[in-house]
C-alpha cells in the first residue's frame, strides 16, 4: 500500500478484521456488536436466514457465514437487508463467532394461473 492510497476495509463490521483493535475500542475480554447493510426503514421482510462461522483459539474454525448461505437457509428470493453479528472473547483469540442474517421475502411465481 502506498503512502497516499486510502485504507480499504472489506469486513462488514468496522474494525472487526483486526482483533488487536479491541485494545483501542474496548471489549478485550468480551465484545459483541451488530451492523447491517441496506435500508431497514424501506424493507418489509417476512423471512430471514442465518448462517454463522466460529473459531476457537484461531486454529479451529467451522461454518459458512456467507450471504448466499443465509439466503438459501431462509428461502429468500429478494434480499431487503443484511445484518451482521459478531462475538469475540479475549479479542477473538479464544473464541469468535460471526453470523450473517439475510432478511427478505420470497417472490411468488405464477404458473398457469396458480401461485407457487
Amino acid at each position: 500500500m502506498s503512502a497516499g492510497s486510502p485504507r480499504i476495509e472489506t469486513h462488514p463490521i468496522r474494525g472487526g478484521s483486526n482483533p488487536l483493535q479491541s485494545l483501542t475500542r474496548g471489549g478485550i475480554l468480551f465484545f459483541e456488536t451488530s451492523s447491517w447493510t441496506g435500508d431497514r426503514s424501506q424493507a418489509d421482510p417476512i423471512l430471514f436466514g442465518e448462517s454463522c462461522a466460529y473459531s476457537l483459539f484461531g486454529v479451529f474454525a467451522s461454518g459458512d457465514a456467507s450471504i448466499d448461505s443465509s439466503v438459501r437457509k431462509g428461502g429468500i428470493s429478494e434480499v431487503a437487508f443484511v445484518e451482521y453479528d459478531q462475538i469475540a472473547v479475549l479479542g477473538g483469540f479464544v473464541y469468535q463467532s460471526f453470523c450473517t442474517i439475510a432478511w427478505g421475502k420470497k417472490n411468488s411465481v405464477r404458473v398457469e394461473g396458480k401461485a407457487r
